[in-house]
């Protein structure tokens, strides 16, 4: 992957996220954050490649051991990179984007509760997961 590839996926994956919010009626907030965008992996060997490839247009801001797998988080707009759980299958993109928000997360799951291709999180009192399902044109 080059960085225009990474770009150009980057931006096709959020303009289809950002169209399905807008679709499902989702209001985000002009003053919400979004804390980072993550791109998963299929397999340990993939992790490593695109470690090596994120390094080349954007510097590592930290490695660690979450949930007995390491994340490389990297500053490239900032863009997390998890290493695949052991015995967990994910297809290899860009998945989802947290957004870090100034309302309870409990009642921003209430008031969007069953939506088709997004699932809402709550990660935290300040975080909010947005991840499209998965769906056959954009994995």
């Amino acid at each position: 992957m080059t960085e225009d590839d990474f770009y150009s996926q980057a931006k096709s994956f959020l303009q289809h996220l950002f169209a399905e919010i807008r679709n499902h009626k989702v209001e985000l907030q002009p003053h919400w954050s979004i804390d980072h965008l993550c791109f998963r992996v299929e397999s340990q060997e993939s992790y490593e490649r695109h470690k090596r490839t994120f390094s080349q247009f954007g510097a590592m801001l930290i490695e660690s051991e979450v949930n007995g797998r390491m994340i490389a988080t990297y500053k490239i707009d900032v863009v997390e990179l998890p290493a695949p759980k052991a015995g967990k299958v994910t297809p290899e993109g860009f998945e989802h984007i947290e957004v870090v928000v100034d309302e309870p997360s409990e009642k921003l799951i209430a008031q969007y509760p069953s939506k088709e291709l997004l699932n809402l999180s709550r990660l935290s009192e300040e975080e909010l997961l947005l991840k499209l399902k998965r769906d056959t044109e954009h994995q």
